[in-house]
């Protein structure tokens, strides 16, 4: 597994642009060096010698502005709306979350139905370490919406649609559970990238309904434990582009941030540089669409 530290120079950092950086930083020395000849030339013939100051200097500046960052942030439209890319643990922000469940919103992460490493897992461990509580919780948020009663050898028996959403508060974390897959009667996960379309196109308002965030996180959800057919960026392309549409309704948050889990950013050789180069398009091109309507 290459480390997080290759990628980010691999996909992220461009020559050319430190080239130009260097080539401004030596040439401003120089013409700084130059100028201050003009009025004191005992003084600048010295360094005139030191030339690998310059060098140093300009090289140091250059790596400097031409360090690969792991998060870039676009303005969406015409409105004060922001998506942004980042990598890093999506628990360790100051932000609303978006926790991928199942249509029964099983909770008991000891059990093959919930992954001990999933998101959902993290979470409740830091927040819930009551599962009751956790249930209880579940249940309010879901009172009145429809469900199916189902027959099953583990885990609940309250079906939701898919894209149901559960709104949690714990403290000052909000929380939204999204049903976006179903689970068999032994436990087995069924769903894919339709599903998941579907709860994301219901997530959006959803949230917007429920009062404007400030900041919403997600993860790239389902690329852990569901059969999607599609990489990591395709269903972070996918997570960008629901938000673009769903905000020609209303805005939903100020802004969205997309986590991608440092791990999963080096064992799967995620792009960046594709990543931000489509998150620079889709927000310009929804920007374009919003002065033409």
């Amino acid at each position: 597994m290459k480390s997080t530290f290759f990628l980010q120079w691999k996909y992220l950092f461009s020559f050319s642009n430190a080239l130009k950086h260097f080539l401004g930083a030596f040439g401003f020395l120089w013409l700084f060096i130059e100028a201050l000849a003009y009025f004191e030339p005992e003084t600048v013939e010295p360094l005139r010698n030191h030339l690998s100051y310059f060098l140093i200097i300009s090289l140091v500046w250059s790596l400097y502005k031409s360090w690969p960052s792991l998060n870039k942030t676009c303005k969406m439209g015409t409105e004060d709306t922001n998506i942004e890319i980042r990598v890093g643990d999506i628990l360790k922000l100051n932000s609303d979350i978006v926790i991928p469940s199942n249509s029964t919103f099983d909770t008991d992460y000891e059990t093959p139905i919930i992954g001990e490493k999933s998101l959902q897992a993290n979470f409740s461990e830091r927040y819930y370490k009551n599962i009751k509580k956790l249930d209880d919780e579940i249940d309010a948020a879901l009172q009145g919406f429809e469900f199916d009663e189902i027959e099953r050898t583990k885990g609940k028996t309250k079906r939701y649609p898919i894209g149901t959403v559960a709104k949690l508060k714990t403290g000052s974390q909000v929380s939204y559970w999204l049903a976006m897959s179903h689970t068999n009667e032994t436990g087995g996960i069924t769903g894919g990238f339709d599903e998941v379309q579907t709860a994301l196109n219901n997530l959006w308002p959803f949230i917007r309904s429920h009062g404007i965030p400030d900041q919403v996180s997600i993860g790239a959800i389902g690329t852990r434990n569901l059969d999607l057919g599609k990489s990591r960026e395709d269903m972070i392309y996918e997570i960008i582009d629901s938000f673009i549409r769903a905000n020609k309704d209303g805005r939903v948050c100020e802004k969205l941030s997309i986590i991608i889990y440092t791990p999963d950013f080096a064992k799967h050789n995620m792009n960046l540089k594709e990543l931000f180069e489509y998150l620079s398009f889709a927000c310009k091109y929804s920007a374009k669409r919003a002065l033409q309507t």
